[in-house]
């Protein structure tokens, strides 16, 4: 399901970018002024990580001084990159195989942007129940107990159970 609609015209052209020696209070003062869930680190041209609010989140609930502790200490060095030409589709289906939210975006070995999760939705909404089958949510089946909506199999609108990955009434279910 193309969208016709290529990386390029969805990121981020300006993403905020650090360097692998700052701490995680500066990390995290960089993210609030910029309005942004996570950093790039480069040193020199070289993309060498990605930091997250949840990477911060982590480093601080084991106790790591966020003041004494580098990015470098806790970034993410497996990244998932993207290239700029591809749709926005392929994008989201290797944001979903690779279980990432951002990925920067290469072109000629050099980074040009960022590609977010808001990013893709924003702009291409019908890709969102792509997405959503990888939505974990806390006490799922008991929140679908309480409410009524369209089974998957027939049609009907009822209290739906979930089954494998499908949301049943309780005669399709059966």
């Amino acid at each position: 399901m193309k969208t016709g609609i290529k990386v390029c015209d969805a990121m981020t052209k300006k993403p905020e970018v650090v360097t692998k020696s700052i701490s995680l209070v500066e990390a995290a003062e960089r993210m609030l002024s910029g309005d942004v869930g996570s950093l790039i680190i480069k040193e020199q041209e070289n993309l060498i990580g990605l930091i997250t609010e949840k990477d911060i989140v982590k480093a601080v609930s084991k106790r790591l001084d966020p003041v004494k502790t580098k990015v470098n200490d806790v970034m993410i060095q497996k990244i998932v990159t993207v290239d700029p030409k591809l749709d926005l589709y392929d994008a989201l289906v290797k944001m979903n195989k690779e279980d990432v939210r951002r990925m920067p975006v290469i072109s000629n070995g050099k980074l040009i942007g960022l590609l977010t999760m808001k990013d893709v939705l924003k702009l291409a909404p019908i890709l969102y129940d792509l997405r959503i089958e990888r939505f974990e949510i806390r006490e799922e089946q008991a929140k679908l107990n309480n409410i009524h909506s369209i089974c998957k199999n027939c049609g009907s609108t009822a209290q739906l159970y979930k089954v494998g990955n499908k949301y049943l009434c309780a005669a399709c279910k059966s």
